[in-house]
């Protein structure tokens, strides 16, 4: 299963990325390939994490981050619905 990302998990990503490029480019960078890497792992293992907030939702901690990556198992695919901060309130758009 390749996963995608949804429009809003996308912009998440962008948001993080702009954030973290503020303080340093180089970390930005490497931390995005991290949560990329993250997304790759649900490919072999698509169940890996927790019941997520929402119905049929998986949710999976980033490692090493405060961030949780919530997804969806479709038939063919595990798609992204969002990457928030733990502090963050998770909802689907």
């Amino acid at each position: 299963m390749n996963p995608r990302y949804s429009a809003h998990a996308r912009r998440h990503i962008d948001e993080i990325h702009d954030y973290l490029n503020e303080r340093n480019s180089e970390a930005a960078t490497h931390f995005i390939a991290h949560i990329r890497k993250t997304a790759q792992t649900l490919r072999e293992f698509p169940f890996l994490g927790h019941q997520g907030m929402l119905p049929d939702t998986r949710e999976i901690i980033v490692p090493r981050s405060p961030f949780v990556m919530v997804h969806r198992i479709a038939q063919d695919s595990v798609v992204i619905l969002g990457v928030y901060h733990g502090a963050q309130l998770r909802r689907e758009r």
